[in-house]
């Protein structure tokens, strides 16, 4: 049988950094088991070779996000994902967020949407609350 043993490190290490950092994701390989089965459970000082072939995969990996462009639902342009201005509204029966790319956006939905939308969603009123208001009455 062939054991693989991924280890996941940053990409913007140097040599010497990426050493510990394989050298510790190896330890807490070595360490670290389910505990259900005494026999997978490693703690101690004495290594048994139980598989002849071992192999260790090391991927880099970015610890930046990607930028996404999004194409705002109000005016048509483009923006970057981490740029966004939020409203939040509860059309649907539960408030959600939405993303739009400038603050005149999100007034312009305030504005044009009244009570169901608004910049935060603390100031939205319950979608079942708004039923039982006393000035709007379901037949």
């Amino acid at each position: 049988m062939k054991k693989v043993i991924n280890i996941k490190i940053p990409d913007n290490l140097s040599d010497k950094d990426e050493l510990i950092a394989i050298g510790k994701k190896l330890t807490q390989k070595h360490l670290s088991g389910g505990g259900d089965n005494k026999s997978v459970k490693r703690l101690g000082g004495g290594v048994d070779v139980k598989e002849i072939t071992t192999t260790i995969v090391i991927e880099r990996v970015s610890a930046e996000k990607p930028i996404e462009l999004l194409k705002c639902n109000v005016c048509g342009c483009e923006y970057q994902s981490d740029m966004a201005k939020y409203y939040h509204h509860n059309y649907g029966g539960k408030r959600q967020r939405r993303s739009v790319c400038s603050d005149n956006c999100v007034q312009f939905m305030i504005e044009n949407f009244g009570v169901r939308v608004q910049k935060t969603a603390r100031k939205l009123p319950h979608p079942i609350d708004y039923f039982r208001r006393q000035d709007i009455r379901v037949p």
